[in-house]
Parts: C-alpha cells; sequence; structure tokens
C-alpha cells in the first residue's frame, strides 16, 4: 500500500501510450478521453488530493503539428497528466538500457505535463510550418510566423515553463536536432514536478505530517542525505536487481519523511492499511485523516 504521502513518484491508474506522429486523429483521442475521464468518478477523486490524473508514457520521433501540440499539450494539463519519455529495457548482457525519445513538437507534449520524468531523449529545433503554400506573400508568413510564436509563448507561459526555451529552440534549424542535456532539461522545467504542482503537492503532503511546507521541504533535503538520490544510488544492475534497489529507496525516502525509523515506518505502515476499509465512498479528507492517525501514532 502507497499511503497518500507516500506517492510523489506513484503513477496513476489511468494510463496511456502515445507512439507515433501528432496528428489530428491523435487530438481527437485526447479530446475523447478528456470527456471520458471528466465524467469518471473515481478520476475526479483523484485530482481532488491533488495528484497526478493520467500517465502518459510517450515516445516519438515523429513531430508534428505545433497547433495540434499546443492543443494536446493544454489537455495534458487540464488531466494532470505524469508525463514519462522512455524507458529501460534490458541488454544482452543483463543490465538496463534508457531508450525512447520525445522530439520536435512532442515537446509541447512533455511540458503540458504536471510533473515529467525523462529517460529517454527529448530533442528540440526551431518550430516550423508543416505545409505552407509557395503563393503566400513575405507578409503573410511573417504574420502566421508572428502567431505562431504568439500561441507559443501563451501556452509556455501557461505551463510555467521559461520562455528562453523558445529562443534555445531557434538556434537550431529545422532539419536538425539538439537533445537537451540533464542540465538544460532542468533548466527549461522538462524533468520532474511542474512548480504549481510541486506547491500543491508539497502542502498535500507536509500538511499530512502535521508539517509546515518549508519543514517537509527540509526533510526532502535530509532524504538525499541519507538514501541518497535514486539516480545514483540505483544506476546499474540487473532489471530485478533495480527493482529491489528502488523499491528500498522507496522505503528509505518514506521513512525519513514521516521522522521515523524504517522498521517503525513500516509497522505503522501496515497500520494505516486499515483505512482502506473505509470503502470507495470515503471523502478524500476522510481517508487521509485515517492514514494521518495511523502513520503520527495518533
Amino acid at each position: 500500500m502507497v499511503t497518500p504521502g507516500d506517492d510523489r513518484h506513484a503513477e496513476s491508474p489511468f494510463e496511456i501510450d502515445i507512439d507515433g506522429e501528432i496528428d489530428q486523429s491523435l487530438a481527437k483521442m485526447m479530446d475523447d478521453l478528456k470527456l471520458i475521464l471528466n465524467d469518471d468518478p473515481d478520476f475526479k477523486k483523484a485530482l481532488q488530493a491533488p495528484s497526478r490524473g493520467i500517465t502518459v508514457h510517450i515516445n516519438t520521433s515523429g513531430g508534428g503539428d505545433v497547433t495540434t501540440a499546443l492543443h494536446i499539450g493544454r489537455i495534458l494539463r487540464d488531466l494532470q497528466s505524469h508525463i514519462i519519455i522512455g524507458g529501460f529495457i534490458p541488454t544482452p548482457t543483463g543490465m538496463m538500457e534508457a531508450t525512447g525519445e520525445c522530439v520536435s513538437s512532442c515537446v509541447f507534449l512533455l511540458a503540458g505535463g504536471v510533473s515529467r520524468l525523462v529517460i529517454g531523449r527529448v530533442g528540440v529545433h526551431r518550430p516550423y510550418f508543416t505545409a505552407l503554400s509557395p503563393k503566400r506573400s513575405p507578409a503573410e508568413v511573417s504574420q502566421y510566423y508572428e502567431q505562431q510564436r504568439t500561441m507559443i509563448i501563451k501556452f509556455l507561459n501557461h505551463m510555467n515553463v521559461p520562455l528562453s526555451l523558445l529562443d534555445f529552440m531557434d538556434e537550431t534549424p529545422p532539419e536538425s536536432i539538439h537533445y537537451l542535456t540533464a542540465a538544460e532539461l532542468a533548466k527549461y522545467h522538462l524533468d520532474g514536478d511542474g512548480p504549481i504542482f510541486n506547491e500543491r503537492i508539497i502542502a498535500r503532503m507536509a500538511d499530512i505530517r502535521g508539517l509546515t511546507s518549508a519543514q517537509y521541504r527540509q526533510r526532502l533535503v535530509d532524504e538525499d542525505s541519507i538514501c541518497g538520490t535514486i539516480n545514483a544510488t540505483c544506476n546499474s544492475g540487473t532489471l530485478e536487481q533495480t527493482a529491489q534497489c528502488r523499491d528500498q529507496h522507496f522505503t528509505c525516502t518514506s521513512a525519513v519523511s514521516w521522522g521515523l525509523s524504517i522498521p517503525e515506518y513500516l509497522k505503522r505502515q501496515k497500520e494505516a492499511q486499515r483505512c482502506g476499509s473505509l470503502g470507495e465512498s470515503a471523502s478524500v479528507d476522510a481517508f487521509t485523516a485515517c492514514v494521518k492517525a495511523a502513520m503520527l501514532g495518533k
């Protein structure tokens, strides 16, 4: 059982895969999905927490129309999406290797997530028109170009992504791809939680523990010093070894976040499992209060 406040990296039970061209058929699928989920009581309950609404696994090197990508990116934000780029596959030697990518206009899908995890590669270049009549005058093309940039700027502002990303994209011509480094992904807020979602989820997890947001953030610092970062700790080995390492790391960081030893954390987490007996009709607040009481020993 993952208790509320232990789920910073948990994926949503609502999951989809996006693989291929970013086009109108994908946009239609996402429009339909939004309509379906907006009528789903379990999905509505998930968004109350706050939590990630859906998990979206993306692996697309085809790119697509910018306007369509911006539209899909907005849908992904409305659905409070956790975006995962690529994944790990076993090599012939039994080790794990990162694979998958998100290139061209796909970056706008990534920006639409409330949280993002980049395992594969993210490639960018200057936005361009996928179809443009040669009969258009320079003035008309200039107008279209400025309209497109205005749409992108409004989108990036809404997603709390630095506008400098667009300037950076302009440095690479459409015929080429620049793959973002880890430092660049961090600089443009394309890996990890978005700032608004981060503030909301930090406030939620702090409240569950009876802490202020500042106190909880200090415990996050303590997690890294005591347990190490997951990328540094669990970056090698077989699939089974990596999974076991990640489980152990999760237990360690969760215990630290609650201010408990690992044995005491596991004991109280077992007690918190009784909160599941409240049933599906229980409100998020009632379930959270039950878990809080169990984990804080009250």
